[in-house]
């Protein structure tokens, strides 16, 4: 389309003067993106799935937990938006992370977990992140990612690996020292 500028002198109705521009009115889209949880990013990106630094863990022990938050609407590139992610496990709550809610602005979010009880001993725990929009204070709704961990109590024994005996026959006691 076209728009005329005019120019008159005050109190008069004379055109002293006119421009013609043309102006192209342009549309803005506002992108939303869809937001996912998982470990990676990319190609190499796994829905729905924690990124631990062991899969076996010592009761009392710290290991990692990591999780992407990324864009499923886009090849899956890292989401910038600012978004909290609550941790939590089935076996001791959110107690045992270093944090348990962590708010990031980097498409990452990452704490430790230390099973801490000797209930977390008796086999499979279950971590979970879960993407909460900060705005609302709400989960949004369908975005988690959780992985298993073993945990097992550490046991009083002799050698490592497949060398290693728990047997009190096994055991051998020096004492040195003098009186």
């Amino acid at each position: 389309s076209e728009v005329t500028a005019s120019l008159y002198l005050a109190g008069g109705s004379d055109v002293l003067d006119s421009i013609a521009v043309a102006v192209t009115l342009a549309t803005t889209t506002t992108e939303t993106s869809t937001p996912d949880l998982g470990n990676g990013n990319g190609d190499s990106f796994i829905e729905n799935a924690l990124n631990l630094s062991a899969s076996n863990v010592l009761v009392g022990e710290a290991i990692s937990v990591s999780v992407n938050l990324v864009d499923a609407d886009n090849l899956n590139v890292l989401l910038s938006d600012r978004y909290q992610f609550d941790f939590s496990s089935s076996c001791d709550g959110a107690t045992a992370f270093s944090r348990a809610n962590v708010i990031s602005s980097n498409g990452t979010a990452s704490t430790t977990y230390t099973p801490s009880a000797l209930a977390c001993a008796s086999g499979n725990i279950s971590l979970t992140a879960q993407l909460v929009d900060l705005e609302t204070g709400n989960d949004v709704a369908g975005v988690s990612a959780s992985a298993t961990l073993s945990a097992t109590l550490p046991k009083l024994g002799t050698g490592t690996g497949a060398e290693f005996r728990d047997t009190a026959a096994d055991l051998a006691v020096t004492i040195t020292g003098s009186n």
